[in-house]
């Protein structure tokens, strides 16, 4: 291939990856349900075939990480690819399930218990399908914020989603390395508002496409410029700045797609360049990278080993910025 060639390859690349995955799954997805109209269950094809946009998707992200990196030592392994292959097919699908089957549980107990001050007729239906989903978008993201949020300022919280946060490198498989606590309870905030207003069933499923491959876009280790979306966006380029070491920055561009309640609640954080240094939790430099310990880590006399103290413990980093945010002025 030529230089020319090549050089018009990371141009594309880089301005088309980020319209590409954020718009394209739901477009497919709601061609796949009929455009996302009516309320019945779609049949077993429809699902499966929404299920193979979601890992086509993942597969093209793997395959431009590769290609085009942003970074090229977040393609090397870090000892956590195969942690991380767990997370992704079994841990993180199973907790988001449950988060969202509680939340249905949730939702039916309340209409059963206030059927006058909750009616299952309450969702835009009328809206165009497109529009459904950018409606389940801004809900299921207000409980995502907050949760979220919440996860970096308050200690038991931040507990469980330190194990998100251990990651040193960003790369699309690491989107889904969460606690499946931490997870159950996100997803749990997601749905009910979803459940409680009566999502029809093909907006549902376009939003979960949507929000499953946006997880991993938003982590992915491609060179990509998304500055036109970022004012929107919870972009790949903001999302780095979360990962950041320094609490300072770190703490800030909560959003899993969406920038809405960012830019309302002044979380936003965009110093106007690519983050630079090293991501992962500063204080905590022994946090493990197995499985097994990661899910043990938030409890215990385990979470004092991840966050590097001994005994009676004291600071884990060596300066304020990088203590860890349970010794942190609240």
């Amino acid at each position: 291939m030529s230089v020319s060639s090549t050089h018009a390859r990371a141009i594309l690349v880089r301005h088309l990856t980020f319209p590409l995955f954020t718009f394209g799954p739901g477009a497919l997805a709601l061609a796949l349900l009929g455009g996302g109209h009516g309320s019945s269950r779609p049949s077993l094809p429809v699902l499966a075939g929404c299920g193979a946009i979601i890992v086509v998707s993942y597969a093209l992200l793997h395959l431009l990480e590769r290609l085009h990196p942003h970074r090229e030592a977040w393609n090397q392994d870090h000892d956590d690819t195969r942690t991380d292959v767990a997370y992704l097919v079994a841990v993180g699908p199973v907790s988001a399930a449950i988060g969202g089957a509680l939340a249905t549980l949730a939702s039916l107990s309340v209409h059963l218990a206030c059927p006058d001050a909750f009616r299952t007729d309450l969702w835009p239906s009328a809206l165009h399908p497109a529009v459904q989903v950018l409606v389940a978008l801004v809900l299921a993201e207000f409980g995502h914020y907050w949760l979220h949020r919440l996860g970096h300022e308050r200690p038991l919280l931040w507990r469980l989603h330190s194990v998100h946060h251990s990651a040193e490198r960003l790369y699309w498989m690491n989107a889904t390395r969460f606690h499946p606590l931490d997870l159950m309870l996100v997803a749990f905030a997601q749905v009910l508002p979803l459940e409680l207003l009566g999502i029809p069933a093909p907006i549902y499923i376009a939003y979960a496409v949507v929000s499953s491959v946006y997880g991993q876009l938003q982590h992915c280790n491609v060179d990509l410029d998304s500055s036109l979306f970022r004012g929107f966006f919870a972009t790949p380029e903001l999302h780095r700045w979360h990962h950041s070491k320094d609490p300072r920055e770190g703490d800030s561009n909560y959003g899993a797609i969406l920038l809405v309640w960012d830019q309302l609640f002044g979380s936003v954080f965009w110093p106007g360049r690519p983050i630079t240094d090293d991501i992962g939790i500063g204080a905590m430099p022994h946090f493990p990278k197995s499985l097994a310990a990661q899910l043990a880590a938030p409890f215990g006399r385990l979470w004092e080993t991840a966050q590097g103290r001994e005994g009676e413990g004291g600071e884990a980093g060596p300066t304020a910025e990088h203590r860890p945010r349970e010794d942190r002025p609240q």
